[in-house]
């Protein structure tokens, strides 16, 4: 359909540095997402208390 415009050259360091950058963000990604559900779960389970249920929508009411 299309191709994507080439940021740098076809130089195999900076290619090669841009797969080991690649790589690293996708793991802090990974660890971030983990790190969120752990404190979920710290919060709902340990801590027992409310925080998850202030941040979740409420269920929209609908005026009788």
């Amino acid at each position: 359909m299309f191709s994507w415009p080439r940021l740098v050259s076809d130089n195999p360091t900076v290619a090669h540095a841009g797969e080991v950058a690649h790589g690293l963000l996708a793991y802090l990604v990974y660890v971030v997402v983990a790190l969120h559900i752990g404190a979920t779960l710290w919060h709902v389970v340990v801590k027992k208390d409310e925080t998850l249920s202030r941040m979740w929508p409420r269920a929209s009411r609908s005026p009788s």
